[in-house]
């Protein structure tokens, strides 16, 4: 059994199952190619594959890659997988967002201790002071729910960058990788998307794989 069927593949989230399939007259030729396709038909996916050895040797390419990186600056590695993880993110949005938020909860505060001082000293309407006491409040639950939420969110951070330095401590463990084994790919990869082949203008054929980090997703 080959070792990234032992292990397992995966192709825009289904299952890739290994086979042999009989080319031409030279032999056999290992392909891994969509199940979804032989299980459920047209319908469901295209048929498509890709040769197990141009796999296994794109991802074996993909770990040494990072391996070198890591030995010849960790502290750089560090910053560019920081960097690639949360250059599409919304942190710095929600930062500013919470930022607003907990200042405009403050300041409502602040508006509800002046409405019950010009409500003590009658300097408003018991309907006013009722009707503005409900919408200031009103504005408090949403901003309360509003704050957990980008709370979170900016957390999230901190617990992607953590995830980072996990994963680049272990590849440390498989320092310039030269075959894989199933434990390198549990321990460093969560997952392998195979695309559909494209054709190009000029009659070449290019396929799209996608390698999902264990913690980190898809790096550039």
């Amino acid at each position: 059994m080959n070792i990234i069927n032992e292990w397992y593949a995966k192709d825009t989230s289904k299952k890739i199952k290994a086979a042999l399939r009989t080319r031409f007259q030279e032999g056999v030729c290992k392909e891994l190619f969509c199940s979804t396709y032989s299980q459920y038909g047209k319908e469901s996916c295209s048929i498509h594959y890709i040769n197990y050895d141009n796999l296994y040797n794109y991802v074996l390419s993909r770990l040494q890659h990072w391996s070198k990186l890591c030995e010849a600056d960790e502290q750089e590695m560090l910053k560019y997988l920081i960097k690639d993880g949360e250059k599409n993110s919304a942190d710095s949005y929600a930062e500013r967002e919470l930022k607003k938020a907990q200042k405009r909860l403050k300041e409502l505060d602040g508006l509800l201790a002046k409405l019950y001082e010009d409500r003590l000293s009658e300097k408003i309407t018991e309907r006013n002071f009722d009707s503005l006491c409900a919408k200031f409040q009103t504005e408090q639950e949403q901003l309360d729910v509003r704050i957990s939420e980008l709370t979170a969110e900016v957390n999230a951070k901190a617990d992607r960058q953590q995830n980072i330095r996990n994963w680049v401590e272990t590849i440390k463990k498989y320092s310039d990788p030269k075959e894989l084994t199933a434990e390198m790919l549990n321990a460093l990869i969560e997952r392998i998307a195979v695309h559909e082949a494209e054709t190009l203008e000029n009659g070449e054929k290019r396929q799209k794989v996608d390698i999902y980090y264990r913690f980190i997703g898809k790096i550039e």
